[in-house]
């Protein structure tokens, strides 16, 4: 795991995340419905109280995903799902799948097709990365956000120690029950492929 060099090492509350992500660089989003579109992939976080009895996440981290407009419902990956291994785990293989295959496309022509295959046989595995995606996606109904959404950019030191410093809460339940739910839909992904 990291070392907590922008984060402090004793960080606990959502609020003292915010502060500290804010002084390095993270941004404050004010309004996401205007083009929701300009937040795919990137990471965010926020204060959101759900209307459920089931546990739940009340500062997710999130990978943005979709938002549906007629129903006000933003569709992300909440990272605190899974174990913080995974989380990290997950979040490199994502980024570093996409360098790969980028990296295919930018050879000349006639190496092309060579470039591409090799990044395809270094990515870890689309399908293991897909259980683990359908374990954390989660649905946000903007009316329940009560914060500004705070985003990270990809691949920065403090997105890494945001992924490890426990600042979730866990509402109607606990981080537990929460991760033990996921492994349960991960591993029923496993087993299906």
């Amino acid at each position: 795991m990291p070392k907590l060099t922008v984060l402090r090492s004793d960080t606990r509350s959502f609020q003292d995340v915010i502060k500290q992500a804010l002084t390095s660089g993270a941004s404050i989003v004010r309004d996401l419905t205007a083009d929701p579109w300009r937040y795919f992939g990137t990471y965010l976080t926020f204060d959101y109280m759900a209307e459920t009895s089931t546990p739940y996440d009340r500062y997710p981290l999130i990978m943005f995903a979709d938002y549906n407009s007629d129903t006000r419902t933003l569709i992300g990956y909440n990272f605190h799902h899974l174990p913080i291994r995974r989380r990290l785990w997950l979040m490199h293989s994502l980024t570093g799948n996409m360098a790969a295959l980028m990296a295919g496309w930018r050879e000349e022509e006639k190496d092309r097709k060579q470039a591409a295959a090799v990044a395809l046989r270094q990515i870890v595995s689309w399908k293991e990365m897909g259980q683990y995606f359908k374990a954390c996606t989660r649905q946000y109904k903007i009316t329940n956000v009560k914060s500004e959404f705070v985003m990270m950019q990809t691949g920065t030191d403090l997105l890494k120690e945001m992924m490890v410093v426990p600042y979730e809460k866990i509402y109607n339940g606990t981080r537990r029950e929460l991760l033990e739910k996921s492994k349960s839909i991960y591993m029923k992904e496993s087993k299906r492929r």
